[in-house]
């Protein structure tokens, strides 16, 4: 079947246990070129297209497929030296999906009857998935959290970063009190008016303690990671030794 705007062509064949589809196509405007195949059959159905345009020199394919109880797919895309790679798999319990990219950026998440999570990993450096659902990321001065709602990087408010803001507060208020002497009196008698502060509610301790225990939760998992990399970087340097080692004498053997 051809057009004026678009060229394209399509087959199908049937036969007692399924059917089977090729399809082309061409536009002259764009200059994409596209092509796929699929096969049905009572199990299921499998299905494969890739596409091309000369002009913008994108490529992307795909590969898609089901069965009676589940769906699952990989699909490829490219321009220039950047690229991207993304797969999933569905079942009634839920989907799993995950996403790499050549810049170093990996992602994956899940959705179930129970919930929503995801994690990933950019190129700048490692993200992870707290165990209270949210997202942080280590920024290598501490950590921050991602906002839905804002899509913004948030820094954690933990204690340790409260007592950092205290510190510095103090240490200006100190610096102003030496360079103006009468304000420190001042200060001090309306110190002695104040009424006493009110101590912190229960809530507030409990979202600070939690803030803590999140931090610490993110610290152990960055340093297990970091553990974990340089064994494993360890143990392929000494294989290789190893390996050489025992070519070199090998190979070095001669007979009297």
């Amino acid at each position: 079947m051809f057009s004026s705007s678009r060229q394209s062509r399509y087959q199908t064949a049937y036969g007692p246990y399924g059917s089977a589809t090729r399809a082309a196509s061409y536009n002259p405007y764009t200059g994409t070129y596209k092509q796929g195949a699929s096969v049905a059959t009572p199990y299921g159905r499998q299905s494969v297209g890739q596409a091309y345009n000369p002009y913008t020199g994108t490529y992307a394919a795909t590969h898609q497929g089901s069965s009676p109880t589940a769906q699952w797919g990989q699909s490829y895309v490219s321009n220039g030296n950047k690229s991207a790679y993304t797969q999933h798999y569905s079942t009634a319990q839920g989907t799993v999906a995950s996403a790499q990219g050549s810049q170093g950026g990996k992602a994956v998440g899940a959705s179930t009857a129970y919930g929503n999570a995801a994690v990933g990993k950019t190129s700048s450096g490692d993200v992870y998935a707290g165990k209270d659902g949210n997202v942080y990321k280590n920024t290598g001065s501490g950590w921050q959290k991602y906002d839905n709602s804002s899509g913004s990087w948030n820094t954690v408010n933990t204690p340790q970063n409260q007592q950092q803001a205290q510190q510095k507060t103090q240490q200006q208020k100190q610096s102003y009190q030496q360079q103006n002497p009468s304000s420190q009196a001042n200060a001090q008698q309306a110190q002695q008016q104040r009424p006493p502060s009110p101590q912190p509610s229960t809530s507030t301790q409990q979202r600070a303690q939690s803030a803590n225990t999140t931090t610490q939760n993110l610290n152990s998992d960055m340093q297990n990671r970091q553990r974990g990399s340089a064994q494993a970087s360890n143990y392929q340097r000494s294989s290789g030794s190893t390996g050489s080692r025992t070519r070199s004498t090998s190979g070095g053997a001669r007979r009297p």
